[in-house]
């Protein structure tokens, strides 16, 4: 197909899209900001659903999916709701509304840095690091023009955004796009799975999940990672030259705090001043959990502003569009990750079954089913911010 696309932002969901598009020989380059790709938290532990797992299956080559595949982790068991105290509960609606079951055929937990290295494999030439993007125009041919901080410039027939919730391209699209802030903050963090953790936990956590609710608003997301193969050894196996790092077993963690109750400032305060918060809100939970807490990787630690896309009307088809959260950032315990998958493939989809010259009505055809599916998951994931005492969805 004779037509090019840029991509700004390699997460994800701009990776899936890359590796759908080259697939079907069309010209794809992605452009991301941070100068290589272990420069930052990436976030940890994610559970890939069956429809998640047929996306890639659909637009991985089949060496890329079995690299993804084969460097999955563990996964064992449904996952728990919890106290605070480690008593396990009993909760219909929670099992009803908020539960996965795992593991299913094709389902799989990934770590989110590993994966997102297994996605750029084969894409050699096609990424570019270091790349801040500042802001597109619009040509007079109708193709569009990127520029960025460095002052260089790309042009293509398609500019897509996948630059994540803050997303400088919707910005500029999409200047009137709200979010709305639930109220709540989340600290990320990563601590070892060492043989004494893995005897403390309890039997039903052992390769699995568990929710923690406590009082005054406080909840934990505990999640077991596993590999199930060494990464680096999987690549070569398979003859791809990917570079992997951080590929330790270890218990992710992310607890949930209102944010009036953590310094404005946190954000910049650096690891210490984040353990030393977290520790403050679970000083009275179980002392295992305490103990895991305690046990974080200090450099692991990130703290997240629980914020969510509102719904906006559908906006005309042009050379600019976006993807995953740049389009529709929800609630993490929601299906993000599965949306923006689910986006790249049907944008990949529409752009290859359409004409020479047909790109605007590629992506009309795009936008018109994204916007179908897209706000009902980003609603059904705030259900959980307004269960962890998050500010109610404002009424339209």
């Amino acid at each position: 197909m004779a037509i090019n696309v840029i991509i700004i932002g390699a997460g994800l969901g701009g990776l899936t899209l890359a590796q759908g598009l080259r697939a079907a020989g069309v010209d794809v380059a992605l452009h991301e900001r941070d100068p290589h790709p272990f420069a930052r938290g990436q976030g940890y532990r994610i559970h890939l659903d069956p429809e998640a797992d047929q996306v890639l299956r659909d637009c991985l080559p089949p060496s890329v999916y079995r690299l993804y595949r084969d460097t999955t982790g563990l996964s064992h068991g449904q996952p728990l709701l919890m106290t605070e105290q480690l008593v396990l509960l009993i909760d219909a609606d929670y099992q009803q509304r908020y539960t996965y079951r795992e593991p299913v055929t094709d389902d799989a937990v990934v770590d989110r840095l590993t994966f997102r290295q297994a996605l750029t494999a084969g894409l050699d030439g096609a990424i570019h690091y270091g790349k801040v993007f500042t802001r597109y125009e619009t040509l007079d041919s109708g193709r569009v023009r990127a520029h960025f901080a460095d002052g260089s410039t790309a042009d293509a027939d398609l500019l897509v955004g996948a630059d994540g919730a803050n997303s400088v391209v919707r910005n500029q699209l999409l200047p009137h796009a709200p979010t709305f802030d639930s109220g709540l903050r989340l600290i990320y963090g990563k601590t070892p799975l060492t043989d004494a953790r893995r005897h403390a936990l309890p039997d039903g956590m052992v390769g699995g999940f568990a929710i923690i609710t406590a009082p005054r608003n406080l909840g934990m997301a505990l999640g077991w990672y596993e590999y199930r193969d060494n990464p680096e050894q999987v690549a070569a196996r398979l003859g791809l030259d990917v570079e992997f790092r951080d590929t330790e077993n270890y218990l992710m963690w992310a607890l949930t705090v209102p944010a009036e109750n953590l310094p404005s400032d946190l954000g910049r305060a650096g690891g210490e001043a984040l353990l030393a918060a977290a520790r403050q809100h679970t000083g009275d939970w179980h002392p295992v959990l305490r103990e895991i807490v305690a046990g974080v990787s200090v450099p692991s630690l990130m703290l997240l502003p629980l914020r969510t896309s509102l719904p906006v009307g559908r906006w005309p088809a042009g050379p600019v569009t976006l993807l995953g959260d740049a389009a529709h950032a929800m609630f993490p315990a929601g299906s993000g990750t599965l949306v923006a998958l689910r986006d790249a493939r049907l944008l990949r989809d529409t752009l290859t079954s359409a004409g020479d010259g047909a790109a605007v009505d590629a992506v009309d055809e795009y936008q018109r089913a994204m916007y179908g599916y897209a706000w009902k998951d980003v609603r059904e994931s705030y259900h959980m911010a307004e269960r962890l005492g998050g500010r109610p969805w404002p009424q339209s």
